[in-house]
């Protein structure tokens, strides 16, 4: 039987963890928690609560089931009483990339990270289709690196990672600065603000007179859709129309990418060193001249006088300062 010393068992991964290996007797797992008001919550589901050094000093096996903040202040008080020859495992690859784990040549390094339920999940149970985390009940992949140690415990660490976050449809290994890449550059730093983009766009909708159940039912059906045709998941294309500028951007794209753009091209090549700037880009203000377009002083395109910023009652500063807040448009 491995031993598992887990610590920050009574938090919200410590707690997932120790429930999905509860019925594998391949393992045994030493809960461990930092504070008391922690290990109170592990007696109070009827776990027992042991001591930091009995558990690090037994275990075949050390999980890091702690917070980012806190990460490399653990690793520094649990990496040195390690046994030699046992594994560390890192449920997220921040801190080991970031180097927060110190220096032990004699023990291994795993680092694993779930990829959540996809949104093209398969699942016909209900409970498992809103499950978006992956708590247990809908399938999801994962991502598993070997950071240092033996090649042959890339097999051990796996296997613990497929029992831990169960069930699980596949295992990827990659580097551990290709999870870094994957986490949080990709999925959170990118497709999270973009999400965010798009979740504001549907407020500032319903701001502008569209009703809250319209703009959810067609963003939310629409983007459903707009998923299946980028990931090759509809069998169809974009509209053609949709694909097209329209005769007022053609006049402003640079020369090529507008043959480029017909059904059936290839993708332009375009430069990273060079990016192509239309006319009206050249001066800040600039926009209506630029396109031949006259707008009477102290008018916007829209025919509006420039609003200035506003002061906010409720979040004033002091007596020459605003915050951000302002009124709605009328």
């Amino acid at each position: 039987m491995i031993k598992i010393a887990l610590l920050g068992a009574a938090g919200k991964m410590g707690t997932r963890i120790n429930r999905s290996l509860a019925d594998e007797p391949e393992y045994e797992v030493l809960c461990v928690e930092g504070n008391a008001e922690g290990e109170q919550r592990l007696q109070a589901r009827g776990d027992r609560a042991w001591a930091f050094a009995d558990a690090v000093g037994q275990a075949d096996v050390v999980i890091m089931a702690v917070p980012d903040r806190i990460f490399g202040a653990v690793a520094a008080q649990a990496v040195p009483p390690v046994r030699p020859g046992a594994m560390l495992v890192c449920l997220d690859p921040a801190g080991p990339h970031a180097g927060l784990i110190p220096a032990r040549k004699d023990i291994s390094v795993f680092v694993c990270h779930p990829c959540h339920p996809s949104v093209f999940n398969e699942e016909i149970d209900m409970a498992a289709r809103f499950d978006f985390f992956g708590s247990g009940k809908a399938r999801q992949p994962i991502v598993c690196a070997l950071m240092q140690g033996p090649e042959e415990d890339y097999a051990k660490g796996e296997r613990l990672a497929t029992a831990m976050w169960k069930p699980v449809i596949r295992a990827h290994r990659v580097t551990v600065e290709q999870m870094a890449i994957l986490e949080p550059a990709l999925s959170e730093t990118v497709a999270a603000t973009c999400i965010t983009v798009i979740r504001e766009a549907m407020g500032e909708a319903i701001a502008r007179g569209v009703p809250a159940e319209a703009a959810r039912d067609f963003l939310l059906g629409h983007i459903f859709c707009e998923l299946g045709i980028l990931f090759d998941k509809a069998g169809f294309p974009f509209p053609t129309a949709r694909r097209r500028p329209s005769p007022r951007q053609e006049r402003h794209l640079p020369a090529g990418l507008e043959e480029s753009l017909r059904p059936g091209s290839p993708p332009p090549q375009a430069s990273p060193r060079s990016p192509a700037k239309f006319p009206a880009e050249t001066a800040a203000g600039s926009a209506p001249a630029a396109r031949g377009l006259e707008v009477p002083p102290g008018r916007t395109r829209r025919g509006r006088a420039p609003s200035s910023p506003q002061p906010c009652q409720d979040h004033r500063v002091d007596a020459d300062r605003s915050c951000d807040k302002r009124p709605p448009p009328d």
